[in-house]
């Protein structure tokens, strides 16, 4: 199904493939429903045309429109466009059927969607070729038993060193218990020559020493008063079945050692890749706990006060459960297709939490505006729809083609994650844009009424009286508008002198008459006073906040804008300039919760045995010379050591007529593999060695000539006629295990009378064990610097081998390597896609560059921030675990919170522009618009940075270094953006550029400024 075509078209037809009847029934169901409700669409369509915005006539009718609004309008239009108009009677419709069918997706999410997270995988796959996958594939193409083999193993402790002479005697039932055990349960033979099944090896001291009787082999597992049992698996088995023989090793270990009464005397621990993984599962599983419990109420809270209605927190709960069924639904095929990230979905949840508060945030506060304005809820869902709807549109569909753009680099963690997030926005959207005004028609009064009976419940428990404003208001509304005190002139005049903060230059933004209050009359004559009245008191009331102040300030260029961006970019620019110096860690310290049994287990063995123990390399040689595959090719063999192939021919065990080739097997070609293991055992580090090797020409720590082999081989084949000593059953088991031998056998025959040939070792590979953990900085510092000095090996003349270094930290090195050089460009596919989109949005080309620049503030500092503080120490001196120097940054948490920096940030930057947009098309001035979008929008947006800052406060809280730092990086990106890009910078920005804010586009005639 591959055949070189991309990751993503094998899993899509597979997908495709495993689903095609499922496919049949949809579209089947959506032609029945064509059937029924399609042939009505063009009763639906009208006969009506309208000009453009600005045509003659579009702009004529509005100017008649607004003295003389006709009666005839219902309330469902009231101003919005005939889209949101049609879609909001639509969606009242046919709320019901919303409701149903989002009720269904919610139980197919519960049956499942769930499953989604257990279908993913831990595992990372480097690209085809990439330096691991490709010893890998060489090393499994020579031995297949070592194929994606990893192990788990177990540490046995003695906890006192009063009983050290005995502890190896002491542990043999322990150790020959579990092997009886894990055999038995997963039927493996330790005497079998290659173990096909699940479980592939088990080692220790005591299954060496019992059923082959070497000592030496045996030794490497034992050091001082601690012993290691490894058991290695199939890593390409399903999940469950792995955590089963954790489990399981876990499990008999502890009741061996309860049953033998060494509990107390012998301590032990699992370790590896799979305990690992759990580790960080339930660590994150913690996390997510507590944030359920204290930290998503305190969000929702203070999402409930900024809306102004408790009652309406039903709505943004509801789009996030259903979003978060819905998306686990959709991704559980494409996680049966293809290899899904284990991160992917924390990063949906993170992106659901983060995209649906801040959709039902823009689209509740615009409905409860639109409530304030005296409209009634079917009149207010519109208005919501067609502003904030739109808003959140423009962002979350400019955000889904961001991460569509993943899908073209040709690696799989990539597109999974780009799948998953684009999966993840569409369902938000859909979410919001259905059930938000579903449930807005069907319960909005209900729920309006409630918090009315809430907030008189309120006053009652606090006796609190009605406040001289609220009093003044109701007796100004109750007498009509007329008596108000707004509409008397002396006071009108007076707060223009008062209120106005601007002078000179900038009265041509005050063109104040009453006549800009927009009185309109109606049929009879009589002047609608009322209208104007609310526009009036609306921007009276605007004048007394803030934001209108600080919007008066920024938007003038010369007093304030410029001096703002200059001093932004002055303090900005010592933080943002450390971006580009990250020193990334793959080290499972960023990774495992502090003080897990698992990674103390893991130092514990560091310690006495090298973590490379745990987390070994494997080296293979291959010949150079690969149509003999014999590098003693030529060899000269003195009298007293004679080479493999006679040895076999003199014993009987091959005709003489058999070809053989003695491969690895001659002196010549041990000094060379031991000349190249003594570089490698340094690796440039003269006073310390750093790797510890394990094949046929080392055995724990000590060389193994040829001459070794000779005797243990003749002594075997009883040449000599002495026994085996321990010595040479360990040196052969090392031959059988580290050696490639191929048997050939020609059919003889006229036509090929060529005859068998054998090859005594056609490759060879060396367990390699650094003494430090190959996670850490220093072990990818060692793999940097062996693979150099191996590719110059290689390259020398008269070299007799090609090497191919796998496994260990290898893979994990190539994806992080492969993903950072990726993200450059993908950081800028996603700025560029942002670019496009916002200008066809807004039909500018100065608001997208706008948004570029601002989003590329937002991540420079906080990439750089994170550098400073985890990299430097600069929140050392608050002792705050969260905030400790780890001398560099895990490599995850940069590329998970990208996606979420840019939501969030293009959310808060469309939220804000369109408002000032929608403004600029009522027929304001530029500068009247912008201070009116940054009035309506400046308190939501700073109140969304501290609900986002509170929802992703709560990881600082955590065990794992990892959460602490994309946390980090989320609270201090949202801050940052919504108190100062937001606030200070874009105001600033559409001051200086003023009446070129929507080039090349063509705004309406300003009408329209600040009535005061």
């Amino acid at each position: 199904m591959s055949g070189g075509t991309s990751p993503f078209a094998t899993a899509y037809c597979a997908t495709v493939k495993r689903w095609r009847f499922g496919i049949f029934i949809f579209w089947i169901s959506v032609c029945v429903a064509g059937c029924k409700w399609g042939r009505k669409f063009t009763a639906a369509t009208t006969s009506q045309y309208t000009s453009s915005h600005d045509s003659p006539s579009a702009v004529a009718e509005r100017k008649i429109s607004n003295y003389f609004p006709s009666p005839r309008n219902s309330n469902m239009s009231g101003g919005t466009s005939p889209f949101a108009t049609a879609y909001c009677a639509t969606v009242k419709r046919w709320r019901f059927g919303i409701f149903i069918f989002w009720i269904s997706v919610c139980v197919a999410g519960c049956k499942w969607g769930r499953k989604f997270t257990a279908a993913t995988t831990s595992q990372y796959t480097s690209s085809h070729d990439s330096p691991s996958a490709v010893a890998e594939r060489k090393i499994s193409n020579y031995f297949p038993s070592t194929e994606k083999a990893i192990a788990v193993t177990i540490l046995l402790s003695l906890n006192s060193e009063d009983n050290a002479l005995s502890f190896v005697s002491m542990i043999k039932n322990i150790e020959l218990g579990l092997y009886d055990a894990v055999s038995k349960k997963y039927s493996y033979d330790i005497k079998a020559k290659t173990a096909k099944g699940f479980v592939r090896s088990v080692s220790s001291y005591w299954v060496y020493e019992e059923y082959f009787n070497a000592s030496q082999l045996a030794a490497s597992f034992v050091e001082g008063t601690d012993a290691l049992v490894s058991v290695t698996y199939d890593n390409t088995a399903n999940e469950d079945k792995i955590n089963g023989l954790v489990d399981f090793v876990d499990k008999t270990t502890k009741d061996l050692l309860s049953s033998h009464g060494l509990s107390g005397v012998v301590s032990y621990g699992v370790t590896g890749i799979a305990p690992f993984a759990t580790a960080i599962l339930d660590g994150v599983a913690d996390d997510l706990h507590f944030m359920d419990e204290a930290v998503l109420p305190l969000a929702m809270l203070i999402l409930s006060a900024v809306i102004g209605s408790a009652t309406l927190m039903i709505i943004p709960i509801c789009n996030i459960l259903i979003t978060i069924l819905a998306e686990f639904l959709v991704m559980y095929p494409v996680a049966l297709s293809m290899d899904v990230v284990s991160f992917t979905p924390s990063l949906m949840m993170s992106i659901t939490i983060a995209m649906s508060i801040d959709y039902s945030l823009f689209l509740l506060s615009r409905f409860m505006e639109e409530i304030g304005n005296g409209r009634s809820v079917e009149e207010a869902i519109p208005f919501m729809v067609d502003g904030a709807g739109h808003t959140i549109l423009v962002s979350g569909g400019t955000l889904i083609c961001c991460f569509l753009g993943m899908l073209l680099f040709p690696m799989a963690m990539l597109q999974s994650v780009g799948i998953g997030a684009s999966v993840t926005l569409f369902f938000a959207l859909s979410v919001n844009l259905t059930l938000t005004p579903a449930l807005l028609f069907t319960v909005g009064e209900r729920l309006i009424k409630g918090q009315e009976r809430l907030e008189r419940c309120w006053r009652r428990l606090t006796c609190r009286a009605k406040t001289h404003s609220e009093s003044s208001l109701e007796a100004a509304a109750a007498a009509g508008p007329l008596s108000s005190p707004l509409m008397d002139s002396d006071a009108f005049e007076d707060e223009e002198t008062e209120t106005s903060p601007a002078s000179g230059s900038n009265n041509r933004h005050l063109q104040l008459s009453k006549a800009s209050a927009d009185f309109s009359f109606s049929d009879d004559g009589h002047g609608d006073l009322k209208s104007g009245a609310d526009e009036f008191s609306r921007d009276l009331a605007m004048s007394k906040s803030v934001w209108y102040k600080l919007a008066w300030f920024l938007l003038n260029p010369w007093r304030g804008g410029i001096c703002v961006l200059a001093a932004t970019c002055a303090l900005a620019a010592p933080v943002c300039m450390h971006a580009l110096s990250v020193d990334m860690s793959i080290s499972f310290d960023m990774s495992v919760p502090s003080g897990s049994k698992t990674y103390e287990t893991f130092k514990d063995i560091e310690k006495g045995f090298g973590a490379g123990a745990v987390f070994p390399y494997s080296l293979l040689f291959v010949p150079k010379n690969s149509s003999t595959m014999d590098p003693c090719q030529g060899a000269v063999f003195d009298p007293g050591t004679p080479s493999l192939c006679s040895l076999s021919k003199l014993s009987g065990e091959l005709s003489d007529d058999t070809k053989c080739r003695n491969g690895f097997m001659c002196p010549l070609v041990f000094d060379s593999l031991n000349s190249a293991l003594q570089t490698l055992e340094t690796n440039g580090e003269q006073d310390s060695e750093i790797a510890q090797f394990a094949g046929i020409t080392a055995l724990d720590g000590s060389p193994v000539m040829y001459a070794d082999y000779v005797a243990a081989l003749e002594r075997e084949k009883g040449i000599r006629g002495q026994k085996l000593t321990s010595f040479d059953r360990s040196i052969l088991l090392l031959y059988e295990s580290f050696c490639e031998v191929t048997n050939h056998t020609a059919v003889m025959s006229a036509s090929s009378p060529s005859p068998p040939s054998v090859n005594l070792c056609a490759a060879t590979y060396f367990t390699v064990m650094l003494s430090k953990d190959p996670f850490s900085t220093e072990g990818v510092d060692w793999l940097k610097e062996a693979r150099k000095t191996l590719d110059d090996l290689s390259g020398e003349d008269g070299a007799l081998f090609d090497f191919y270094l796998g496994y260990g930290a290898g893979t994990t090195y190539d994806v992080t390597t492969a993903v950072y050089d990726s993200f450059p460009l993908i950081i800028g596919v996603t700025l560029a896609t942002v670019f496009v989109l916002m200008g066809v949005a807004f039909r500018s080309l100065v608001a997208p560059v706008r948004s570029v620049l601002t989003l590329a503030l937002t991540l420079a500092f906080v990439y750089g921030l994170l550098v400073l503080v985890y990299q430097k120490g600069a929140f050392g001196f608050l002792g705050l675990r969260c905030f400790e120097n780890s001398h560099a940054v895990s490599w995850l948490p940069p590329v998970m919170s990208f996606s979420i920096i840019v939501g969030l940030g293009l959310d808060y930057d469309v939220f804000l522009i369109s408002r000032v947009h929608e403004f600029r098309l009522e027929g304001n001035t530029d500068h009247a618009a912008a201070v009116k979008g940054i009035c309506a929008t400046g308190y939501i947006i700073t109140a969304a940075g501290l609900i986002m800052a509170v929802a992703f406060g709560g990881l600082l809280t955590s065990d794992e270094l990892l959460l602490n730092q994309t946390a980090f990086l989320l609270v201090f990106a949202v801050l940052l953006d919504t108190f100062v890009v937001r606030t200070l910078c874009v105001p600033a920005l559409l001051g200086i550029t003023d009446t070129l804010s929507w080039w090349p586009s063509k705004m309406p005639p300003a009408t329209k400024s600040i009535g005061l």
